[in-house]
């Protein structure tokens, strides 16, 4: 068995308001693929805008991802 590609999409949100649709949109369309789906393993992280860059820096080394994606818009392209 060959080990899945391991991809993490990330966006930051403001807090209880905001749902990064595209991300989970794009997860969805790739997991429609056969292939895609027996190659990838697709996860979402959404963390909070007011989260410190070192908070999120440390939760998305735990991931042990082989690919990050990033969500970005006008108002967080810094942080991210």
């Amino acid at each position: 068995m060959t080990k899945k590609l391991k991809v993490n999409l990330v966006s930051l949100s403001f807090p209880k308001r905001d749902l990064s649709i595209s991300l989970l949109y794009l997860k969805n369309y790739a997991e429609m693929d056969e292939e895609v789906k027996g190659k990838v393993a697709i996860k979402v992280y959404q963390f909070n805008k007011d989260q410190t860059f070192e908070e999120i820096a440390q939760n998305l080394n735990l991931c042990d991802a082989n690919i990050f994606g990033f969500s970005c818009y006008v108002w967080n392209i810094e942080k991210i």
